[in-house]
């Protein structure tokens, strides 16, 4: 409490604290977190063989697939089981 009377023993000025809270907004940490996940994916893809990253280009960005020789499942299958367990290794997933 608040007096004009000094007490023996206790320090004339108090520790301040100062409490905040975050300055983004949802959308802007939503963002953020997505921002993070793209580039982890984006490592995780440089990291695939040339014909893993090929089928996943092909189902999801549309891209042309071009090896005839190697089946567009098996590599689709195995690239992204792979980019799945990098995700859970970086705690995305």
């Amino acid at each position: 409490m608040r007096s004009d009377v000094a007490v023996d023993g206790f320090p004339g000025r108090s520790a301040g604290c100062l409490v905040g809270g975050l300055s983004a907004t949802f959308d802007e940490l939503v963002d953020a977190a997505d921002k993070r996940c793209a580039q982890a994916v984006d490592a995780l893809m440089l990291g695939l063989a040339p014909a893993e990253r090929a089928a996943i280009s092909h189902i999801y960005l549309y891209a042309v697939f071009r090896f005839q020789r190697d089946n567009l499942d098996d590599l689709l299958l195995s690239g992204r089981f792979k980019v799945a367990k990098g995700l859970v290794s970086r705690g995305f997933y």
